[in-house]
Parts: structure tokens; sequence; C-alpha cells
């Protein structure tokens, strides 16, 4: 699905200000000194949660896959006659997901006479049943969507995945927020931001200031030392 594919895309990114890894349980990285103790620790923290996202990342895709294959259409939605008075034709996915049903409902009824009407007054409980019916197609959809989530494990899987996504971001930060004790570690970073895994259609990420921070604090101080 799209929103998963935007769901990782933003994670692999390691745009923004990372969550410290204290929230989700795991012991922060140290942040002073050069003793290769601190960064051998976290370096194997993010190893390790690396290769725990990646397994869980390639049976999530398995199952996304199967989920995908058998998701309810949204052919059931009445959107035809959800168009009429809204002009929502053209955007199919508001309606299915994130339209307010009943709100829609109150707001046509209040319309009533004033943006549609007939001149008989049969004609006005047919178009109303036939909104409402319309808009009960939505609620349909959306049970079935929700049905099908936990039939497939899908929802489960997909909240374990965002987690386990969520901690090797998250300890690749505090790699990274750790004074890197050689110019090995100091290299790692570098290609970690800067590096072809990177860059998204030839061009780098435009780091902000505090991301780039404890990189360039690594550089001037083994650089100073001629240990870079």
């Amino acid at each position: 699905m799209k929103s998963e594919l935007t769901r990782r895309a933003a994670l692999a990114g390691l745009a923004g200000a990372p969550v410290s890894m204290m929230a989700l349980g795991i012991p922060a990285a140290a942040t002073t000194g050069e003793d290769r103790t601190a960064w051998d620790r976290a370096f194997t923290i993010y190893q390790r949660a690396k290769a725990a996202a990646e397994a869980d990342n390639a049976a999530f895709e398995r199952l996304e896959e199967a989920y995908l294959a058998s998701f309810p259409s949204m052919d059931s939605i009445d959107f035809r006659q959800l168009s009429v008075f809204n002009g929502f034709g053209h955007n199919r996915l508001h309606i299915a997901y994130r339209m307010d049903v009943e709100q829609e409902w109150q707001d046509f009824l209040a319309r009533e006479n004033k943006t549609w009407w007939a001149v008989d007054p049969e004609q006005n409980r047919k178009t109303k049943e036939r909104r409402r019916a319309a808009l009960d197609s939505v609620l349909e959809f959306r049970r079935k969507v929700e049905e099908h989530g936990k039939n497939t494990s899908y929802t489960e899987a997909a909240e374990r995945n965002d987690r386990l996504d969520e901690a090797s971001y998250n300890a690749k930060w505090d790699l990274i927020r750790t004074p890197a004790p050689d110019g090995e570690a100091l290299l790692w970073k570098l290609e970690t931001l800067f590096g072809p895994d990177a860059c998204d259609n030839g061009s780098v990420t435009p780091w902000s200031e505090e991301a780039i921070a404890p990189v360039m604090a690594d550089a001037r101080r083994l650089l100073s030392k001629g240990r870079a």
C-alpha cells in the first residue's frame, strides 16, 4: 500500500530529530569521551536492531502482498451518489477512509430545500434514502477493511513492523550521536549520511544542523589529533 511505502521511506530517510531510545526501553549510548566501549556498545545495539527490522520486513512484505491481493474493493461504495451534491468524485480515498459519514449526513439534511430539493416531497424522500444508502456503503466498506486486517493478522503485523523499524531508526541515530573513537567510525557516519545509500535520485538529504553536529564534532576532534 502507498501508505506503508511512505511510512517505510520516512523511517529510512532519518529526517528530523530522532526519538531517544530510552523511550523504547533501550539504553541510550554514551555521548562523551573517546573510549571505544561506548561506540562498540551502540554499534552492537544498532546491528541487532537493524537485523531484526530487516528480517521482519521480509516477512511483512510477503504478508502485505497477500493482504493487498484480497483487499476489499472500493467498488462497493456508491461514489456516484455521493458526488451528486459535493463534487467528491475526484477523491475516492477521502470518501472511503477519511470522510466523517455522520457529519456528512447531518450536513446533507440541513441543505434540504436550500441547495437541493424536488417539487415532489416523495422525490425528496427517495433522494434522502439514496444518500443514506450511499453513506452506509462507506461504513460497510470500512467494516470490511477492519475485518480483513484482523483476519489476515495484518494489523498486528504492521504494528510490530513499525516498532522494529522505529527501533532500528533510533539505534542508528544513537550511534551517530555517539562520539567516533577513530577514523573508521567517522567514515561510517559519513557513509551513512552522505554515501550512496543516503542519496535519492542523485541528491543527498538536506540534513539539519542538529543532525550533522555530532559528525562535525568528531571530524574536528579527530583531525586535530591526526587520527582521521
